[in-house]
């Protein structure tokens, strides 16, 4: 039973974390800006898009059973939900990992690029369907990639032409350098020379939203010229959380000779007590769906058993209380005002008190206890899976816990299930 429990919660948490987001619809008053210049409002579906989208969907009235879908050759761009997104023919630079080419590897595309300022000077954000993250300035209605690559240099061919570039990192046999060709920098320093002091600020950007962010703010802060649009970067949220719960455990022996009665022993199911705290992190974009708990919690299990074997009696007592953090990835996922969610992580528990025990007797004779496991581990790690629901800030939680146990000989091995019903408010 329990392996079927398992194998449930594996498929339900397999298929919930890789349903296609397009199932759910979230149509939100927007405006399409349409190629001839004019403005229509309606509805688009807004999805928080992690990756830029290459289409979007648009009805004049919520009530419409149909909708109609805009590519980026089609539109001048849209705007929803404080997001402004322009139509552009765009260069990308389309090297997903670090190579020995330091060659641009160029493609030209028509994308939705996500404004993150425009004004008198405007960045622009790409991140594409391969999930490189790419930016954007314009001039004279054209749009120039900021230049950024990463690349690998032989560390016997001479000299690196460092025009552009910054050599990041070494490696210690001399084999390879990595350089990076910061382009981006000297097109910045053109692009925003009205503003004093920009060269230093410069210096700090690194190629990254935030860093950018940074600096564009700076810029129009320091020349006090207006913004026309502008899209702060989303950052990870925080939320904090009380747990509580019952917790079954049950634990097994096995590819052991020498430790035989713990092998055989039929250990009691352990229910126990469970509490703990957490910090929730939510990943910005895709509407909040990616969330972190990480999880303090404190869990214990006490085990007997009891083994006749003729003319000895064996009483076994195992009892374990742990501290453990939880780290954990999950899923989120609305319906109606039920949030539901699966999650996967592992757990790393911290033994805080510790029983250790085994009797032998007889019929004429009780003898000294002594250890039932010479040498045992003060460290639990394990895999967690679990299955859920939200309402509000009230949670609950089903949760199955596969551990390695207190035994700490290579020819014994233990493994612990435990069974989890979590109940958890959301600060």
């Amino acid at each position: 039973m329990k392996k079927v429990y398992e194998n449930v919660m594996l498929v339900f948490v397999t298929l919930l974390m890789f349903q296609n987001a397009y199932s759910q619809r979230n149509y939100l008053p927007g405006q399409i800006f349409k190629l001839n210049g004019n403005t229509i409002n309606g509805f688009i579906d807004c999805r928080n898009w992690d990756k830029n989208p290459d289409q979007i969907n648009f009805k004049e009235r919520i009530t419409d059973i149909g909708s109609i879908t805009f590519k980026p050759s089609e539109v001048n761009g849209f705007s929803v939900n404080d997001e402004y997104y322009e139509s552009a023919a765009v260069k990308e630079e389309t090297s997903l990992t670090t190579t020995y080419d330091e060659q641009l590897n160029l493609i030209t595309d028509t994308v939705f690029l996500q404004v993150m300022y425009k004004g008198f000077k405007s960045l622009y954000y790409l991140k594409n369907k391969n999930g490189k993250e790419l930016f954007y300035i314009k001039r004279d209605n054209f749009f120039d990639l900021l230049v950024y690559k990463t690349y690998y240099k032989n560390g016997n061919t001479g000299n690196v032409d460092l025009q552009n570039t910054t050599t990041a990192n070494q490696y210690t046999n001399g084999s390879k350098i990595l350089v990076e060709n910061e382009k981006f920098r000297g097109q910045l320093l053109s692009y925003l020379q009205d503003c004093p002091n920009i060269q230093s600020r410069l210096n700090q950007t690194k190629y990254r939203k935030e860093s950018l962010d940074k600096l564009f703010e700076y810029y129009y802060r320091t020349t006090a010229i207006p913004i026309e649009f502008q899209k702060k970067t989303e950052k990870i949220k925080a939320a904090l959380g009380l747990l509580t719960g019952t917790a079954f455990s049950s634990i097994k022996f096995n590819d052991s000779d020498s430790h035989l009665n713990l092998v055989n022993s039929d250990f009691s199911t352990s229910t126990d007590f469970t509490a703990g705290v957490y910090c929730e992190f939510v990943f910005p974009r895709n509407q909040g769906k990616w969330t972190a708990p990480n999880e303090l919690i404190y869990t214990s299990y006490c085990f007997d058993s009891s083994v006749d074997e003729g003319l000895f009696t064996y009483h076994y007592r195992l009892g374990y209380s742990y501290i453990k953090l939880n780290n954990l990835i999950r899923y989120n996922y609305q319906v109606g005002k039920l949030l539901l969610f699966a999650n996967a992580g592992i757990s790393n528990g911290f033994t805080i008190k510790e029983t250790n025990y085994s009797r032998r007797e007889s019929d004429i004779n009780v003898y000294d206890p002594e250890k039932a496991i010479g040498e045992t581990r003060k460290y639990e790690q394990g895999y967690l899976l679990g299955v859920g629901a939200k309402l509000k800030k009230v949670l609950i939680e089903y949760r199955i816990e596969k551990g390695n146990g207190m035994s700490a000989y290579s020819f014994l091995k233990s493994s612990t299930t435990r069974q989890y019903f979590i109940l958890g408010y959301r600060f």
